[in-house]
């Protein structure tokens, strides 16, 4: 996104050295009026004046017109570094936010992984309880074991997560790659983990 600005930003810098040379131009000048038409001239006002019997005009000061140029100059280049900060420190925070969420599903994934591996190590008859509510609480996130692969996915909108499940064999009672409840009991039954 910040890539996308910056031929905008040149094309600025460029149009506002213009607008600088010619203000510039009418500070330098001195400008006089006749009854119908404007003229400028750089030789001195007062001779012109005597000679053409012309009215000059109130001449613009240039220190005032060049703090007033430097002034807006400021304003400028700082409203364009602010902008350049809003855009690089937004994109920033969308990656450490993207960051974050798949941290917090890769959690979710391993605790998984590992009770379920847990229960399958510790032998026939081991019992146990797999509380996912709190973990995916406000977040549209659902978990899935795939036996066949020895693999756990967490899943939201946008993202897959995965890891690797030690467990080899796993079933929710008819098929080996199922969703997981939000609050499941883990049973070891002959070898087999049973995820209800």
């Amino acid at each position: 996104m910040p890539i996308k600005c910056i031929p905008f930003l040149l094309q600025f810098v460029a149009s506002l050295q213009q607008t600088m040379e010619m203000s510039n131009f009418f500070v330098e000048k001195k400008w006089t009026i006749n009854r119908f038409s404007i003229y400028w001239s750089s030789n001195n006002k007062s001779m012109l004046h005597q000679q053409s019997g012309e009215f000059p005009l109130h001449p613009i000061e240039s220190s005032k017109a060049q703090s007033s140029l430097e002034f807006l100059v400021f304003v400028t280049i700082s409203i364009l570094f602010l902008l350049a900060a809003v855009i690089f420190f937004g994109a920033r925070s969308e990656e450490v936010a993207e960051m974050k969420k798949i941290s917090e599903m890769e959690g979710i994934c391993n605790s998984v992984s590992s009770r379920i591996s847990a229960v399958f190590a510790s032998g026939d008859g081991t019992n146990s309880s797999l509380d996912l509510q709190e973990a995916v609480l406000g977040k549209n996130i659902s978990v899935w074991v795939y036996g066949s692969n020895g693999s756990v996915t967490v899943r939201d909108d946008e993202t897959d997560v995965g890891c690797p499940l030690s467990a080899q064999s796993v079933s929710n009672g008819s098929s080996s790659s199922f969703e997981v409840a939000k609050n499941a009991t883990l049973r070891n039954s002959k070898g087999v983990v049973l995820v209800g």
